[in-house]
């Protein structure tokens, strides 16, 4: 049975709280169940298991909601208590064993099956944020901050979590053009599990896009010019399977146009 509840109350014409609670439960879907083969986006022979059982998700947030003039703020935290938490976990390896018959039959690929364990989840998120008149356009200031961390209920951590993130958003718009600034900081991510998960390192992704709209005649020209990974910052994503061998992109520069009528 799933089923969702929530309270909203307003303290005040500035203030408002809202509490949720919730549960659902998934089955576990065909590639869980009946999966058994390589599977080279993720790097691995994937086996699945027909004897999962169903997943069922406990719940409860509560969200804070400020504004007041040119100012906001939200903050939300959350708990998650999952039974029977279905996960793909990789089989743990002997040093001493490297080059067994299993690994050569699975084509190099290392062996995963789909497993299940209670866990927990808990984090929050907050953002705070302001607008402002200048000069003949408005620039909008924000800050936000994200925490998540899972734990099985056995000990160890949930594989292939997201780490901790700030992110610094810069905005200034007139009547035909914005530019805009975003700084996410990523910390190291180390709660890793202990089947082959190796740690993260932190990076600094900074995303810059200016955008000017021309009119011409009846129809309207937007160009755009982007600079992702300005930094190019050699950055990896530790909710990926494949973060070792594969980084995310570097520094990407560009130009785009759509014409409207």
């Amino acid at each position: 049975m799933s089923y969702a509840l929530n309270f909203d109350q307003d303290f005040s014409e500035n203030l408002s709280v809202n509490l949720g609670l919730s549960s659902f439960e998934r089955a576990p879907d065909v590639v869980e169940l009946f999966m058994n083969g390589p599977h080279l986006a993720t790097g691995r022979f994937e086996m699945g298991n027909p004897n999962l059982d169903t997943e069922t998700s406990n719940n409860v947030d509560i969200t804070f909601n400020y504004q007041k003039d040119n100012m906001y703020a939200t903050f939300a935290y959350y708990q998650n208590s999952v039974s029977n938490y279905i996960y793909l976990k990789d089989e743990e390896h002997d040093e001493d064993h490297h080059d067994s018959e299993g690994e050569e039959e699975h084509g190099g690929l290392m062996h995963a099956e789909f497993v299940q364990e209670d866990a927990s989840l808990e984090g929050y998120e907050f953002e705070v944020g302001s607008t402002h008149q200048l000069a003949n356009g408005t620039l909008d200031l924000s800050f936000g901050r994200d925490v998540v961390e899972g734990t099985l209920d056995a000990g160890g951590f949930i594989p292939r979590m997201a780490p901790s993130r700030n992110f610094y958003s810069a905005s200034y718009s007139e009547s035909d053009y914005t530019f805009s600034a975003v700084l996410k900081d990523v910390a190291d991510h180390d709660n890793v599990a202990e089947e082959n998960e190796t740690m993260t390192e932190g990076y600094k992704m900074l995303n810059l896009k200016l955008v000017k709209d021309y009119q011409i005649g009846k129809a309207n020209l937007r160009v755009a010019a982007f600079a992702n990974n300005a930094l190019d910052q050699v950055a990896r994503n530790s909710t990926s399977f494949v973060k070792d061998a594969v980084p995310l992109p570097g520094r990407n520069v560009g130009l785009s146009f759509r014409l409207t009528y």
